[in-house]
């Protein structure tokens, strides 16, 4: 058993700590997607219009109550972006109530694209891709990140108080004498 005679050794302390860490970083990357997600302010886009991307992606909604789909894609120096047709999810932002349309697939290479419709490219707005699907699921593995640093660490807390305690040695009798 070594010197700490069954106890646990202190850096087992670190273990909850670092989870509990992580957790927290990952909640606060998720409370930061949907806040950008939220906060944003769609812009009017027409085919033909030029958008900037960033390499988070693109969406394309209608206003709240609009059909139809957009059969659009990106398209600059002969890259190709198409855009995933969706089936209007209803889409609260700051500025309204929205339908997201069309999105592209993931991360994408950031530039400014031409958006080129077959089709239903009337009514569009761009906006940053839209993350809440994302956010949601880092939220939810920093939550049971969390959940496992809170068991980690009443586990550890718990061992450590049950341990023995190691009674101290004996005083020698040239040490008793010196207390004396």
């Amino acid at each position: 058993m070594g010197r700490s005679g069954g106890r646990i050794s202190g850096y087992w302390h670190l273990v909850p700590l670092t989870f509990l860490a992580v957790s927290l970083v990952m909640l606060g990357l998720a409370v930061n997607g949907l806040w950008a997600s939220y906060a944003q302010d769609p812009a009017p886009v027409a085919p033909g219009d030029r958008v900037t991307v960033s390499s988070s992606g693109l969406s394309l909604l209608r206003d709240e109550g609009e059909t139809g789909l957009a059969m659009c894609e990106l398209r600059s120096d002969g890259l190709v972006l198409p855009l995933e047709e969706l089936a209007g999810g209803h889409v609260r932002l700051s500025t309204g109530g929205f339908q997201e349309v069309a999105a592209t697939a993931g991360r994408v290479p950031a530039g400014t694209y031409t958006l080129a419709c077959a089709s239903g490219g009337q009514g569009l707005y761009a906006a940053r891709r839209l993350v809440f699907g994302d956010a949601a699921v880092v939220g939810a593995l920093g939550l049971v990140q969390l959940a496992l640093a809170l068991g980690v660490g009443t586990l550890v807390v718990v061992r450590r108080a049950r341990a023995p305690r190691t009674p101290a040695p004996p005083l020698s009798p040239f040490t008793a004498s010196m207390r004396s």
